[in-house]
């Protein structure tokens, strides 16, 4: 062979490499400590991101809320946010896309719940009524759910005093009597259970439309117009982890033990939600039709401008 063949040989194998290499997204992904997020974790953890051609760093941020900040400045690419957070920050001026479904709502649904303290006489939803309860952010997922909740019961929810309550420290003022019930999630909602320092009242989900989304993974529109391909690949490895979370529970549960620090025990009774990959305007309509009526939005949003094919 000569060197002038072995140089074009070592040549051709160097631009393989290097379009390889190009072919590789690296995309830091925005969550939050939320079993909503399992579908990023079992896609991290099974390679199924990487499968897809996505060097994927997964960064917790400590409130829903920051995450469109943290899409903004760049900080994440894409990143999990509640629906409402995303429709109101539009509203509020930032130019973002949903781009995929996350966790959505269930009828067996078990890690949203209401739950009350003891001998607080709340036996149904009537009951909370002149009462305080504990939502873990105003304005957000839980309490916009815990109105419509209360609304489709005949309640009216000015006669409820809602509290802001960290999901941490809900057991402890539910124990202490500061607060008559909480709205609660998963896991914290197994651990509450667990512990005594509640009890249940009802999971609510089952009154609320079945498969609605409850997060909606999310990114700029200049970061989606840029990166099309993988905005694909990103759909592609979640749907591959939905399907394998719903087929392996026990290893979706190992994937959401490594980023959230809960016992073995408490992870083990939680419930895990149901991910639903494609995004429909029908299934944000219903948000922002509720959160217009509860004063969250002051105009319908533009939906289907929101959603990237």
């Amino acid at each position: 062979m000569s060197g002038i063949f072995r140089l074009a040989l070592v040549l051709l194998g160097l631009a393989a490499s290097g379009a390889c290499a190009q072919g590789v997204t690296r995309v830091s992904i925005g969550y939050t400590a939320s079993t909503d997020s399992v579908g990023l974790f079992v896609a991290q953890e099974q390679g199924f991101f990487k499968n897809h051609g996505l060097e994927v760093m997964l960064q917790q941020i400590s409130l829903n809320s920051l995450l469109p900040a943290a899409l903004q400045s760049d900080s994440v690419q894409i990143a999990g946010p509640s629906v409402s957070v995303v429709l109101q920050a539009v509203e509020n001026g930032l130019d973002l896309v949903a781009i995929a479904g996350g966790a959505s709502t269930s009828h067996d649904a078990t890690n949203y719940a209401a739950l009350v303290r003891a001998g607080a006489s709340i036996t149904r939803a009537q009951d909370l009524a002149g009462k305080r309860v504990g939502v873990p952010g105003l304005g957000a997922t839980l309490h916009i759910l815990t109105l419509a909740w209360l609304s489709g019961k005949g309640i009216d929810p000015g006669t409820v005093t809602f509290v802001e309550v960290p999901f941490s420290q809900m057991g402890d003022l539910l124990r202490a009597g500061t607060v008559d019930a909480v709205m609660s999630a998963d896991p914290m909602t197994a651990r509450i259970l667990s512990t005594g320092s509640g009890s249940l009242l009802a999971y609510f989900l089952k009154d609320v439309p079945e498969g609605l989304p409850t997060s909606a993974y999310s990114t700029t529109r200049v970061w989606a117009r840029a990166h099309p391909r993988a905005v694909d690949d990103f759909r592609a490895a979640l749907q591959q982890a939905a399907d394998f979370a719903a087929a392996h529970g026990d290893l979706a549960r190992a994937a959401v033990a490594r980023y959230i620090k809960f016992p073995p025990e408490i992870l083990a009774a939680t419930w895990l939600p149901r991910i639903i990959v494609p995004l429909t305007p029908d299934r944000l309509e219903w948000w922002a039709s509720v959160m217009l009526k509860q004063g969250l939005l002051t105009r319908p949003p533009e939906v289907s401008a929101l959603l990237v094919p």
